[in-house]
């Protein structure tokens, strides 16, 4: 189960959100590494963060190793619909931000609704969509 973070949230925000989806691994660009370690001793549950791009000091792993290190194919998973696969993070706008469970069946529903407004052709690349934090 992913949660997407804001890159533009202060680390408090950040902080709380790592703990309240009781994130184990985080994954961030070099641009934003110092904040997460300045978080880190807040975050107890975080165990390992993998850093995209330059930068990993210590523990923290390096994304083009773990791509490197990873086997050739992703192991089988088995999921139901009504798995969860995502906590998206409201704005907060009102106090601390709510995290709502996105299940792998809304993901189904979302991949099959732009299938029927998006003409597929022999010539058009395929994507894959996630819902982002910008």
């Amino acid at each position: 189960m992913y949660s997407p973070i804001n890159p533009a949230l202060q680390a408090d925000e950040a902080a709380y959100i790592i703990e309240n989806a009781e994130a184990k691994l985080i994954v961030v660009e070099a641009s934003h590494l110092e904040m997460i370690r300045g978080i880190r001793g807040r975050c107890p549950g975080l165990k390992n963060i993998v850093v995209v791009g330059d930068g990993a000091q210590g523990d923290e792993i390096p994304f083009a190793k773990l791509l490197a290190d990873s086997a050739d194919t992703a192991p089988a998973a088995t999921v139901k619909e009504s798995d969860p696969a995502a906590i998206i993070y409201t704005s907060g706008t009102t106090g601390r931000p709510k995290g709502a469970v996105l299940t792998q069946g809304n993901y189904v529903w979302d991949a099959q609704a732009i299938g029927e407004w998006v003409t597929m052709g022999r010539m058009t690349a395929s994507c894959a969509f996630c819902r982002c934090s910008t």
